[in-house]
């Protein structure tokens, strides 16, 4: 008996390769359910003579293999003859399906998922245009936690509004936040909320006029140490870990924070972002997300930010999660005649110098060549904005920033602690190289 992965590889590799089947159907559409059961729906091709009986034997005979996730007869004929609320339900279901294979005959599949609806969603829109006038959102993505992620984010704005920029820091790893205990707000000040509070209150507000003070869920660092004689740096901390905190964090509706739904007449999370735009005049804006397959890491990179900075490590655990990281921004978008979403590299915690390190960036480097050029590059330069490049293309996606491993920065409590490492060295050439790829520099 097969198991689920390889009926579903089964199930599409049979469409995509059996003439004798292929040339008798005009529209092919492999619905995957909520139980991970297989139904077709196949639009035979209009010839005359076309026997659907020897046709659904050759389909039953080929998937039988595929038994208990397909159960011969489980097809749905999209023929002249389907009554109107069946070919209602066959369109909608072909509009929802994502495309495999242009064909001729299309091939599309449509998923059902109980859960990580955004991780197969269709891409989403920026909340702004990328511009002079706009600030670039950058959202900092690792599948695996302890990479130093949070650091850096950390270093880049610090950086940044040493320079005189005004920089907001929001904190989307709802589950384990680490803002709040690196960047601590001044001494005598409690946090009031933060992102929770307000996905969750927002969410409720019926009348525009009484909207909540985007003030009330943030606060602001100002210690010279850390930003020199820089403005202020604002913190969106993920919410005040008290008593109620799990209880907010477990009536956020993630489906809708981005895209309202039919009962919302706003998203929350599109509301935030473009609030801290517009009151606080934030020149940049930094998300920190949820390592790993969470919704929020999927709904922060189906296109929130400008630029998703994306952090790796030389592991085959790490490589195997970054596989399908790549093919969510380029491969998936792809198909759906999107263009790739723009993104970094970074080789995280690599050997400090020498030798070791030039050994250990190139082995990355060639890892995530393969990569890219397997599930992220355009190789047809059909629409992507990203053809397959040379291997040694500094600018290119796959090319790695590299911070680093520097011990002392894994036991720091707070930043000014450390805020000397955060802007020299690898940390200096991070921030350089990423605000590079949004057309900003260091001066």
């Amino acid at each position: 008996m097969s198991r689920w992965g390889e009926a579903w590889e089964t199930g599409r590799d049979f469409f995509l390769r059996d003439q004798g089947v292929r040339t008798r159907l005009e529209r092919i559409c492999l619905i995957w359910d909520l139980r991970g059961r297989l139904r077709l729906l196949l639009r035979p091709s209009d010839q005359g003579g076309l026997d659907i009986g020897d046709l659904k034997q050759a389909v039953d005979g080929a998937l039988a293999s595929l038994y208990p996730f397909y159960q011969p007869g489980e097809i749905w004929w999209w023929t002249k003859g389907a009554s109107p609320s069946e070919r209602a339900v066959y369109e909608h279901a072909w509009r929802e399906a994502e495309r495999v294979d242009a064909g001729p005959p299309e091939l599309r599949i449509l998923e059902r998922h109980v859960s990580k609806e955004l991780w197969f969603a269709a891409p989403e829109k920026e909340p702004w245009p990328l511009g002079e006038d706009n600030p670039p959102i950058l959202s900092f993505y690792s599948f695996k936690g302890g990479v130093g992620r949070t650091t850096a984010l950390l270093s880049l704005a610090i950086q940044v509004a040493r320079e005189g920029k005004r920089v907001v820091v929001v904190d989307l790893d709802l589950e384990a936040p680490g803002l709040l205990s690196a960047l601590p707000p001044p001494e005598g000040q409690e946090v009031q909320g933060g992102v929770v509070d307000f996905l969750l209150e927002e969410a409720l507000v019926s009348d525009p006029k009484q909207s909540m003070d985007v003030g009330e869920y943030c606060y602001q660092i100002d210690d010279p140490r850390v930003l020199k004689d820089g403005p202020p740096l604002t913190v969106v901390p993920a919410g005040r870990l008290d008593g109620s905190y799990l209880g907010k964090l477990s009536r956020i509706d993630y489906q809708h924070l981005y895209r309202p739904g039919a009962q919302r007449r706003q998203a929350p999370l599109l509301t935030l972002l473009k609030r801290l735009r517009d009151e606080l005049r934030a020149e940049y804006l930094l998300l920190d997300n949820r390592a790993g397959f969470h919704d929020l890491g999927g709904l922060a990179l189906a296109g929130v930010g400008h630029l998703d900075v994306l952090f790796g490590l030389e592991g085959a655990q790490s490589w195997a999660g970054m596989e399908v990281v790549a093919s969510f921004l380029g491969r998936r978008r792809l198909l759906r005649q999107a263009a790739q979403a723009p993104c970094a590299m970074v080789f995280a915690m690599a050997p400090p110098s020498g030798e070791v390190r030039d050994v250990a960036f190139a082995s990355f480097k060639e890892h995530a060549y393969d990569l890219f050029a397997r599930e992220y590059y355009d190789p047809e330069d059909s629409q992507g904005q990203w053809p397959l490049p040379d291997l040694d293309a500094p600018e290119q996606p796959h090319y790695p920033i590299v911070l680093g491993f520097d011990p002392l920065l894994q036991a720091y409590s707070r930043v000014a602690d450390v805020v000397d490492r955060l802007t020299t060295g690898d940390y200096a050439t991070f921030a350089a190289q990423v605000l590079a790829k949004v057309g900003r520099k260091l001066s």
